[in-house]
């Protein structure tokens, strides 16, 4: 990491018999995402896994990457912290600053990041580049049906607050949506077998997250943001017909040449798509003079 965010932390003396230096400590901690370690991400990605919110992830990160360990509370407000083989007493209002230099955490990185192996298995390239765009495709199939469950499930949560009925029946099951990461996770880290862990399962969903953002800038004329339907909702994605559609615009119609556009490189193949795509609005607009 090339570079560091700074934090000075103000520490004082204590009447205690342990003996403690008064002096700030200079610790360094990774100023955003990019700058994260493997070894960092996949901690902070287990600690979101687990639902730990975000406050708290940021100080138990804090703590970690700047090496500092909490021994005891001194008094109210005030802790007794080891930084290698010094002892400092803090307040908690420094600890409190220190973590909110790591306030990015509390949004998921808009660029592709991911852990680089789990379970001895190598991720593909974070950004999706040399990877056959018939995977591309699956993934992405797998992926929408994972976040229309969970917001089928904030609705359903909703509904039984407001006492409006049992929830929704489009809800995937939750053996359903662990085989659409199981899928996903093998597809990403070829040879990976099993059943992925919520480190895992996470570090999936804000890798494809951060994979979308890349694509909607590098295609715009293909990723659109999606429209709010009339009641304010999105509406979701029909991935059957989406998928059909766009292998139809690569092959021509020519079924022969489907398992070659499947081959394909994933940014080949959505760089052709997005040339089509702006054609297509550009006749459409030319239509509409």
């Amino acid at each position: 990491m090339k570079t560091k965010e700074k934090t000075r932390p103000t520490f004082s003396d204590s009447t205690e018999k342990t003996k403690l230096i008064p002096n700030a400590i200079e610790v360094f901690v990774p100023a955003s995402w990019q700058e994260l370690t493997d070894k960092q991400l996949r901690f902070v990605y287990r600690l979101l896994g687990e639902d730990i919110p975000a406050e708290r992830v940021m100080l138990y990160a804090f703590l970690r990457f700047a090496g500092l360990h909490i021994i005891r509370k001194e008094r109210e407000g005030v802790y007794i912290i080891r930084k290698g083989h010094s002892l400092y007493a803090v307040s908690e209002s420094d600890l409190i600053c220190g973590a909110m230099q790591l306030d990015y955490i509390g949004q998921p990185s808009t660029f592709p990041l991911r852990v680089e192996a789990f379970n001895g298995h190598l991720a593909v390239n974070p950004d999706l580049r040399e990877f056959p765009f018939g995977h591309y495709l699956q993934i992405e199939a797998y992926y929408q049906a994972v976040l229309r469950n969970k917001s089928e499930q904030l609705r359903s949560q909703s509904a039984r607050h407001a006492e409006c009925g049992e929830g929704w029946s489009e809800q995937l099951s939750s053996s359903e949506e662990l085989l659409c990461f199981t899928e996903i996770a093998a597809l990403l880290y070829p040879g990976f077998k099993g059943i992925p862990n919520k480190t895992l399962q996470y570090n999936l969903l804000a890798w494809l997250f951060g994979v979308k953002h890349l694509f909607a800038s590098e295609f715009p004329d293909l990723f659109r943001p999606v429209v709010g339907n009339k009641d304010g909702e999105n509406d979701w994605l029909d991935m059957k017909a989406i998928t059909e559609a766009e292998i139809r615009a690569l092959n021509g119609g020519d079924i022969t040449k489907t398992e070659a556009v499947l081959a394909a490189d994933t940014w080949g193949a959505l760089a052709e798509l997005n040339a089509k795509a702006k054609e297509a609005k550009e006749l459409d607009r030319i239509r509409n003079k």
